[in-house]
């Protein structure tokens, strides 16, 4: 019994690194994917698409290491277009290592100024190095292959809340979109219910999984198929958002279980963990 009990544990193991050999290979193909790194709870999303590299923030300064090794292993040595949502420690963090070891193209930043250590690091490396990003204050596109990207800045000029200063992205690949609402608490969350169409088939939750009472009513809007919240063991998303999601029979996946990978073919998606 115990010699079956072995072989089986070693058939598993082999079908095990197949799967993940597989699934590797699958997502290196895809014409789009996006990976959300597991980075505690902080905000570090990467989508490859055309060839070409977009990061939307940085995790925090202990991330930093975690981050530039999964980019190198990659092999990739330039991002077209870094998106910081906004300076909290916990999407700003990284920014200041990744800009010292990588080429950025294109750096994008909100409107808000923080007067923190992490900011004050990333802004230091942007005049050494003599980038000057881009203070996002009207709605911008862009578009790589099929894939479209729409930013959507803060409104307003002056919010009672840090995290309402988030820029949020769309991405919309042929029959397949993607939502993502930086930490977007409930001023902010009522800005974007005001676009055209909400909807996306995947939503980043904004502000790791907090709620508060525009939650559900942009949940219901967006109606995703598929969510993913980054947060942590010791700092879970609230039981009423997970419930919402529930309700709308969204398929959630939390970043404190392990890194998510996304792919689209521009019919359907496909997430892997």
């Amino acid at each position: 019994m115990t010699i079956t009990f072995l072989v089986l544990i070693v058939i598993f193991f082999f079908l095990y690194k197949w799967f993940m050999q597989e699934s590797r290979e699958e997502r290196e193909k895809a014409p789009f994917a996006v990976t959300v790194l597991e980075t505690g709870k902080s905000d570090c999303i990467i989508i490859e698409t055309g060839g070409e590299i977009i990061l939307v923030d940085s995790g925090e300064d202990k991330n930093a290491k975690k981050i530039l090794r999964y980019l190198k292993k990659k092999n990739i040595k330039e991002i077209d277009y870094f998106i910081l949502t906004h300076p909290d420690k916990d999407h700003i963090g990284g920014a200041d290592h990744i800009l010292r070891e990588l080429k950025v193209k294109q750096l994008i930043h909100s409107h808000y100024e923080a007067n923190t250590k992490q900011y004050k690091q990333y802004i230091e490396v942007c005049s050494e190095k003599g980038i000057v990003p881009k203070t996002l204050k009207e709605p911008m596109k862009f578009q790589i292959n099929d894939a479209q990207f729409t930013l959507y800045p803060p409104e307003r000029l002056y919010y009672e809340e840090d995290n309402d200063y988030s820029l949020v992205l769309s991405v919309v690949y042929k029959k397949t979109s993607f939502l993502f609402a930086g930490d977007a608490e409930e001023t902010r969350l009522k800005e974007l219910m005001r676009i055209d169409n909400l909807q996306h088939t995947f939503l980043k939750v904004p502000h790791h999984g907090k709620y508060n009472e525009q939650t559900k009513l942009f949940l219901q809007q967006v109606a995703p198929s598929y969510s993913v919240i980054t947060c942590s063991d010791e700092e879970p998303p609230k039981k009423k958002t997970l419930k919402a999601l529930d309700a709308l029979n969204v398929k959630t996946f939390l970043t404190s279980k392990g890194t998510v990978y996304c792919t689209s073919n521009g019919k359907k998606i496909k997430i892997t963990q």
